[in-house]
């Protein structure tokens, strides 16, 4: 077993603060991550090797634990064996976000960036689509493939909704089960990391609201093009704030409710307050047993 490998690993999902957790475990000085969050070596670089991967953590302290956060590591097929083949007893952990939001704010992210052009009402109608937002919202399916090269004590199952409750609380929980100081405060405490919202600087304002009248043509000229580029994103934040159709909703959330319940049944938590027009205490609303709306056939990986 070479040295220098990951004692735990994030496997995701992704939209659930991931960068944000990344930082702050890099923050703590007895903890060892790449640069990066997302190496990606148990889904899609897994040919370069494993000598590949440990290079990625020739940084490390050997006193320090060391460990790497991939979110699209929960809905690769071949992820988890690999893990398991790989790494020696690692923890692996996962934060797990309302799948109907997640999706929508992953489209969204994307949008924002220009990687896609097209609308979210069209998430039925475009199957690469499906596959990218739906699809890894799958969590209990997913989880599945964990439970069969792990141990209960080796998977970590999260919640975003306690990272919006209490930031430092589910950072330092994470902090007790890597077995390093749970009372370490980390710098991002506080603050949001690649979220949807924008924070932008004062000076921009008021460079561009003083402008006319003491900076010279090119230096207003220059402004004006980025102040502009700021309230056109803040109308996207606005979209993103409207939310998704409500007929959209419906049909997520109904495709979503057997997942979810058997997620629910698995870590014992209450999660109906994920549905706004299904309830996982309807049995009325019930679906057919895998996925309901799709076979699961559908689900590619």
């Amino acid at each position: 077993m070479p040295n220098n490998l990951p004692e735990f690993v994030y496997a995701g999902t992704s939209k659930a603060a991931s960068t944000w957790m990344h930082e702050c475990l890099r923050d703590h000085p007895e903890l060892t991550l790449p640069d990066t969050d997302s190496l990606n070596f148990f889904d899609i670089k897994y040919h370069c090797g494993v000598d590949w991967y440990e290079r990625q953590f020739a940084h490390a302290d050997k006193n320090t634990v060391v460990g790497e956060m991939t979110p699209s590591y929960l809905r690769s097929e071949g992820a988890a064996a690999r893990i398991s083949k790989t790494l020696e007893d690692p923890t692996v952990f996962f934060c797990l976000r309302n799948p109907v939001d997640r999706a929508f704010s992953h489209w969204w992210h994307s949008r924002r960036k220009e990687y896609v052009t097209y609308d979210f009402e069209e998430i039925f109608q475009i199957n690469p689509a499906f596959q990218h937002w739906i699809v890894p919202g799958f969590y209990a399916y997913h989880l599945d493939r964990y439970d069969e090269y792990f141990d209960d004590a080796n998977l970590e199952i999260l919640f975003f909704d306690d990272l919006i409750e209490d930031d430092e609380a589910f950072i330092q929980d994470i902090y007790g089960t890597l077995g390093v100081d749970n009372e370490y405060v980390p710098e991002p405490i506080g603050e949001k990391t690649n979220a949807a919202g924008y924070n932008v600087p004062n000076v921009l304002e008021y460079a561009h609201r003083t402008g006319a009248r003491f900076f010279p043509q090119p230096l207003k000229d220059a402004v004006k093009p980025i102040y502009d580029r700021f309230q056109e994103a803040l109308g996207d934040r606005s979209a993103y704030d409207e939310g998704m159709d409500a007929e959209i909703r419906e049909q997520i959330e109904r495709l979503y409710l057997h997942d979810v319940r058997r997620l629910s049944e698995r870590t014992g938590r209450d999660l109906d307050h994920w549905f706004e027009f299904h309830s996982l205490k309807d049995t009325s609303s019930d679906v057919t047993p895998g996925y309901g709306a799709i076979d699961s056939r559908q689900i590619e990986h």
